[in-house]
Parts: C-alpha cells; sequence; structure tokens
C-alpha cells in the first residue's frame, strides 16, 4: 500500500461487492484517508440493496447501476500520476446516464439527498478532450445505443460493459 502526505492513497481492492469491476488486473483502487474499505463497503453494499430492489429503478438503468457505483466510490489510482491520485468516471458517459439512460433515478437521488453521497456530479468530471478525461475510467455505454425492445414490459433495454480509457 502507498502512503503519502497527500489525501489519500493507493491499495488493492479486497472487497466482494465491486470484484468484477476492480479485480480486472492489477489496477489500485484510490482511497481518501480515513475511509477504510470496510466502511465503503458497507455503506454501498446497503445502498446497492436498497436501490436494486426499489421499484423506482428502470431496465434501462438497472446494469449501469453497480458498475457507476464501485466506480466511483472506488475509483483506479492514476499510475502515471507521481503521488496517488484517482481517476474520474468519464463525464460524457456520466451525463449520458444522468441525463438519459438513468435521468428518473438521478432525479430521485438528488430529491432524497443521495446525489453527492452515491451519484458524481457529472459537471466536476474532466471535459472531454482534456487530460483527465483522456485517462478516464470507461463503463462503455454505448453513446448512441441500438436498444432491443422488450414488448412485456415496453421497455429497451443498453448494453454495457466495463473498460479503460489510456
Amino acid at each position: 500500500m502507498v502512503q503519502t502526505t497527500q489525501p489519500g492513497y493507493c491499495v488493492p481492492y479486497t472487497g466482494e461487492l465491486c470484484s468484477a469491476y476492480l479485480k480486472r488486473g492489477f489496477e489500485e483502487i484510490h482511497l481518501k484517508r480515513n475511509s477504510p474499505q470496510q466502511n465503503i463497503e458497507k455503506k454501498l453494499d446497503h445502498a446497492y440493496r436498497v436501490i436494486s430492489t426499489s421499484d423506482h429503478l428502470s431496465e434501462a438503468c438497472k446494469p449501469h447501476v453497480l458498475p457507476l457505483l464501485c466506480h466511483y466510490l472506488y475509483p483506479f489510482c492514476d499510475e502515471t500520476a507521481t503521488t496517488p491520485t484517482p481517476r474520474s468516471l468519464c463525464r460524457d458517459e456520466c451525463d449520458l446516464l444522468s441525463q438519459s439512460i438513468c435521468s428518473r433515478e438521478y432525479r430521485m437521488a438528488k430529491q432524497q439527498k443521495l446525489m453527492y453521497v452515491l451519484l458524481p456530479d457529472c459537471s466536476k468530471l474532466p471535459p472531454v478532450g482534456s487530460t483527465g478525461w483522456k485517462r478516464c475510467i470507461r463503463l462503455n455505454i454505448e453513446k448512441h445505443p441500438s436498444p432491443s425492445v422488450n414488448p412485456q414490459k415496453g421497455g429497451l433495454y443498453f448494453k454495457s460493459r466495463f473498460s479503460l480509457v489510456f
């Protein structure tokens, strides 16, 4: 574990809930000082259970919830930085989720004052084309998805797969 005088440090992810997204190779996650993984994991587990069982969670948004939460609460460390630095989610994908695919869920989180605890403020993420954006964590949400229609539920399904931008 790398510890410095900076406000955070890099360490391997040791939890279970996000292991499908965070134990993909040798990437370490960035933690803020005084934020042990166990505490974050407990809060995340509780929040995810509440969110994933909600009647208000749309089918289109559902597959994006856990990857979004995991990468927002446990960002990968930027291995090119000289001090422990977290990488951000990609602003374009954050905007797509908050303004389109999961817009209803974002509005509800904002009303319940959960917005900035569990979900990123997209306007604070690095702008498209910037250096920070070039190193962002991609969830691979299709910008112009070819949705498949489920006539039984009358809904659209969007595909998502995790990857990184280098």
